[in-house]
């Protein structure tokens, strides 16, 4: 069931309420339709042997004992990491949170509680993402920035309901596709916190909240866990982020049962090194290009009749690229594409000379033969093949000379 409510968007001193449409992805996912690589977020089914009253015992340990390892193991799974480093847990129950814990649901309550963090954003940004991958979660430099930035990792995160008794039907998590988030929507806000910590978030724009897709998994049980990135290193990662948000559905009705929840932080190691992204082009056909660069109804030029008879001219090339908006990149996408063409029809051109002089090659061939010592064949054939390179260069600078007469 979709649910139809208002996202909070923006940083502290700026917020916006965004009426917002967020679908069921449980159908979705039941299709392979969803997916951590795909969206940036996915649910799998997975038991904990923890019991409610587990979560909230602080003194035992038992969270940190049995319940990491269990998310080590699932997160593992999912990401395919060689290492899964827990950086901490959140539990969230806004009935049980004091009220440190409710007034900033980003700060650990006094009791060890948390309220609902209801605005749209993640947990990390970039450069905090890199300084715990390179310190390994401790925070603390331990070894060279640049091996670890030649290495992929995650930060991610898992979210479960943590009742034995209910289901969660209200203030569930709102998941941001990865692929609708525009980078330059991207907002840098520090929550501070009453220890004198500070958590370094994005927050999205309002202004981009028309492009987002947001998803819901509704009804969730204890044995479903959510996993979705907090930042993914790899650029060319499909979905890098997945912002998200508790949310109030306005159909739920008040007394429902109140939510109880329990996230885990990690980072997800990967011994492979990264290589450098490739540079992202247009796709664009010949055709498409064309009628961009060239205005509508024109009669082609006689250069351009000439182009056509096949006597290309990098310069006659270059000059089809004026007519493109001033945007380095356009410019940049005309010139590799003249040039490409230009190397496509000078291969073409060299195939249809090396086919003229075979029976060239085939007669010098005939005369090493001739000559009976093996290393004097060899200098007949090497003498052969000089002379017939000097004749090509010789014909290339012919046709190049003609061409620029024509222009």
């Amino acid at each position: 069931m979709d649910a139809h409510t208002k996202l909070t968007y923006g940083v502290d001193n700026k917020l916006s309420k965004i009426d917002t449409l967020i679908a069921d992805a449980r159908p979705a996912r039941e299709a392979g339709k969803v997916s951590l690589e795909s969206h940036g977020f996915t649910l799998e089914p997975q038991k904990t042997s923890l019991r409610t009253r587990d979560f909230f015992d602080v003194e035992s340990g038992i969270v940190e004992k049995v319940y990491y390892a269990e998310m080590r193991a699932a997160v593992r799974r999912a990401t395919g990491a060689d290492e899964v480093l827990i950086l901490e847990h959140i539990v969230r129950d806004a009935g049980a949170a004091d009220t440190r814990g409710a007034k900033n649901p980003f700060a650990s309550g006094g009791n060890g509680i948390n309220g609902y963090a209801g605005v749209v954003h993640t947990d990390f940004r970039q450069d905090r993402a890199y300084q715990l991958a390179r310190s390994k979660g401790s925070g603390k430099k331990e070894f060279g920035s640049s091996q670890r930035d030649r290495q992929r990792f995650m930060i991610v995160n898992t979210w479960r309901n943590i009742s034995d008794e209910h289901l969660i039907y209200d203030n569930t998590l709102a998941l941001c596709d990865g692929k609708t988030v525009d980078e330059r929507a991207l907002l840098a806000c520090d929550v501070h916190h009453p220890n004198g910590k500070s958590s370094e978030q994005y927050r999205l724009d309002a202004a981009s909240a028309e492009a987002a897709r947001w998803y819901y998994f509704p009804h969730m049980a204890k044995d479903e866990l959510l996993i979705f990135k907090q930042f993914d290193s790899d650029l060319k990662a499909l979905a890098r982020y997945c912002f998200h948000t508790a949310f109030h559905d306005p159909v739920i009705p008040k007394d429902a049962p109140t939510r109880q929840s329990c996230e885990v932080r990690c980072i997800a190691l990967f011994s492979d090194a990264m290589t450098a992204p490739p540079p992202v082009a247009r796709n664009l056909s010949d055709e498409v290009f064309e009628a961009r660069v060239l205005p509508k109804n024109r009669q082609p030029a006689a250069h351009e009749v000439q182009h056509a008879r096949g006597a290309p001219v990098v310069a006659e090339r270059e000059a089809a690229v004026a007519p493109v908006r001033d945007d380095d990149e356009d410019e940049q996408l005309a010139l590799a594409l003249a040039a490409s063409r230009m190397a496509a029809e000078e291969d073409t051109a060299m195939k249809q000379e090396v086919l003229r002089g075979a029976p060239v090659v085939a007669e010098r061939a005939a005369d090493a033969a001739a000559v009976p010592n093996d290393e004097d064949r060899e200098l007949v054939l090497a003498l052969a093949a000089s002379r017939m390179a000097a004749e090509e260069d010789e014909a290339m600078k012919q046709a190049l000379a003609l061409s620029i007469d024509i222009q």
